[in-house]
């Protein structure tokens, strides 16, 4: 169990010490250790709450709040990898789009929850008590850069263009199925796409290209 509260602070703090270490018990009686170490023992730990708790918002929060946690545990003990910089980004001329698909970092989990959970993990964090939130479809990235393990939120669109350029499409494949007709100018589109590469090269998402033909 206390590995177990190690991996799952944040699910333990919402759930309460008691009804979280019940949960544990439950959790582990049936679904025993089969590995050597201890890292893969509570994976299934955010599916068996979707089932052990009772139905309401409390539960989808606490079963997003677990996902995260699982994600965190995940990415932080996922394979290292040197990541792309800004620059690689700005070398990739629109010209090429066609052809390059990047790499991403092994050390990214994408996560589309029900619950504004990552919000409520803050709030709960900060030391603040958050209500249960409604239910609100909300889209987070956790990732690892260096040693450290981060989570935040993401809009739709750059969501929906990491989901596919995680999924292996070309550059512009990925652009035209997260952004299609929606991006209004040319200009505005580029100033769009360099804010969100920006940001992901500065996180690490990527760590090179492959070029295809």
């Amino acid at each position: 169990i206390e590995v177990m509260e190690a991996e799952y602070p944040s699910t333990r703090q919402m759930l309460g010490a008691h009804e979280f270490a019940v949960a544990c018990r439950r959790f582990i009686a049936r679904n025993p250790s089969r590995s050597r170490t201890l890292n893969r023992m509570s994976e299934k730990f955010p599916e068996y709450l979707a089932r052990y708790l009772p139905r309401g918002p409390r539960r989808g929060v606490a079963v997003d709040v677990a996902r995260i946690e699982r994600a965190m545990e995940d990415v932080f003990d996922a394979p290292r990898s040197e990541p792309m910089t800004a620059a690689q980004f700005a070398a990739i001329g629109a010209d090429q789009w066609e052809r390059v698909r990047l790499n991403v970092n092994p050390a990214l989990r994408l996560l589309t929850l029900r619950y504004p959970a990552n919000e409520y993990m803050n709030a709960m964090r900060a030391g603040r008590k958050p209500r249960v939130p409604r239910p609100r479809k909300t889209f987070a990235i956790v990732y690892r850069r260096g040693y450290s393990v981060f989570r935040r939120d993401q809009e739709l669109e750059p969501f929906k263009l990491l989901t596919a350029l995680v999924a292996g499409r070309v550059l512009a494949a990925a652009v035209r199925a997260s952004i299609g007709g929606r991006s209004g100018s040319a200009d505005r589109l580029a100033a769009k796409l360099g804010a969100w590469f920006r940001e992901w090269a500065a996180a690490g998402i990527f760590t090179g290209t492959d070029r295809l033909g």
